[in-house]
């Protein structure tokens, strides 16, 4: 399903690329365009990581699996090639980054502009995925950098007026989107798919346990229940959404055990997979307040949509790409401390 408020960039970019090949199938353009940047951004983390060892080396046994566990992660979000491989090509900028705030006492505005470059295109392509780059940016200067307060101001204020910009754009390459979409592609709808369904998916969402209300994780037991009310809804519009919102609030009202076993499970799941990717953290008791606050911020906002919604691998991949890098950040500064106190 096309949906060009969630994902105006990425429409508009390859029906530019698609419009210059003369190609009458979107999709094998879609797909290029995705592996293109999967691969970029993955050579930008494993060059990031690569810098970080480099000015903290650490054990060389540790290096090299954690850039075979990069790649490996890298592999992964391009077999699965969906579009919320966006939020990985955003997050891949967090090492480079990282070395950037750990290492210099001066901002590095190039890597910063050009970061924020990557973490927009991310935005443009898919709703949300480079948001929780930039927050990660954003809390990253403000607690693990060492400039000063000036150069903290100027870099929050150019991340706000970069995001607020792109978004204006993104505003207006949608109906570059939705005009070429609507002429390509017969299975595009532009009622349908012009509109993000938020409450529609939460409400589905609560369906991860079972319940005797039959709600389910399927878009057809929202549709359904709207239709209960009026028949000639159109999916994903305000009228859409506000009946399904007032279903989940009555819901909420009348059995909020329901919610709690729905959320306890999707939070139970989470908190599940955070602790099995930082283990060796927890395991040998590293702890640095400065990284598990800023990662920790970060990570929990990323995981809003799998608690919210459905804790499935695409709404957990941000999740998953934030922990890889944070327990390979934090145990190779732990190796490199050792390293100092033996010598």
């Amino acid at each position: 399903m096309y949906s060009t408020s969630d994902d105006p960039g990425i429409y508009s970019l390859v029906s530019h690329i698609g419009a210059w090949l003369n190609a009458k199938d979107i999709f094998p353009v879609y797909q290029g365009f995705m592996f293109f940047s999967i691969f970029l951004a993955t050579c930008a983390a494993l060059f990031g990581l690569n810098k970080l060892f480099q000015s903290r080396p650490g054990n060389i046994g540790f290096k090299w699996m954690s850039i075979f566990i990069v790649s490996l992660l890298g592999l992964f979000v391009c077999i699965k090639s969906d579009v919320y491989a966006f939020y990985y090509v955003g997050l891949c900028m967090v090492p480079l980054l990282y070395y950037s705030f750990t290492t210099t006492d001066s901002p590095q505005y190039g890597l910063i502009v050009g970061s924020l470059f990557i973490m927009n295109i991310a935005e443009y392509c898919r709703s949300q995925s480079g948001l929780i780059a930039m927050l990660f940016l954003f809390l990253g200067v403000l607690i693990l950098s060492k400039y000063r307060a000036s150069k903290k101001a100027l870099i929050v204020v150019l991340v706000v007026l970069s995001f607020y910009a792109f978004k204006k754009y993104v505003k207006y390459k949608s109906q570059v989107a939705i005009e070429w979409l609507t002429v390509h592609e017969k299975k595009f709808d532009i009622n349908e798919n012009t509109h993000h369904p938020y409450w529609h998916s939460i409400y589905i969402g609560l369906g991860f346990v079972k319940n005797k209300y039959g709600i389910e994780y399927r878009d057809s037991v929202a549709i359904d229940e709207v239709a209960k009310v009026n028949k000639t809804c159109l999916y994903g519009s305000d009228e859409y959404e506000s009946i399904i919102r007032n279903k989940y609030m009555g819901l909420l009202k009348d059995d909020p055990i329901f919610f709690i076993q729905s959320y306890g499970a999707k939070g139970g799941i989470i908190l599940a997979m955070v602790l099995f990717l930082t283990f060796p953290v927890w395991w040998y008791r590293i702890f640095v307040w400065r990284e598990s606050a800023v990662f920790g911020i970060t990570a929990s906002y990323a995981s809003l949509s799998a608690l919210l919604v459905y804790p499935r691998i695409n709404y957990l991949m941000p999740v998953i790409v934030l922990c890889v890098f944070y327990s390979v950040i934090v145990i190779n500064r732990r190796n490199f401390n050792r390293n100092l106190r033996k010598s």
